[in-house]
């Protein structure tokens, strides 16, 4: 079971953001998605892509909150967020990532089966 699910891609977006001093209201927490649906993406490689330059064009990288304030919102913070999906434990949750649970899945399927998916 993957617990993991956009309000949970949301909430980690929101702490990621109040770690750097951002602070969202919860009861706004249609600006914490709508940051998270406009600016977030999965890197392919997480930990290469925290040590590399923002791939966003730097316009691109601010969001401007209801009471006018426009806040910076760092890769690494959408990126952390996304990344909950494949590495659960970065939100200390105890289950498996998006690529185990998959791979659980089709180990789990009969062998007639398992050659359809893995074509």
């Amino acid at each position: 079971m993957l617990p993991n699910s956009g309000q949970d891609i949301t909430d980690q977006l929101t702490m990621n953001l109040k770690k750097k001093g951002i602070n969202i209201d919860p009861n706004l927490f249609e600006f914490s998605r709508d940051i998270k649906e406009q600016m977030c993406s999965v890197a392919l490689n997480y930990e290469e892509a925290l040590k590399e330059p923002d791939p966003l064009k730097e316009e691109l990288s601010y969001y401007e909150l209801p009471d006018s304030q426009v806040i910076k919102v760092d890769h690494q913070s959408r990126f952390n967020a996304t990344e909950i999906l494949f590495q659960p434990k970065l939100r200390e949750a105890n289950c498996m990532g998006l690529v185990e649970a998959i791979v659980d899945s089709i180990d789990r399927c009969s062998v007639d089966i398992k050659k359809v998916l893995l074509i």
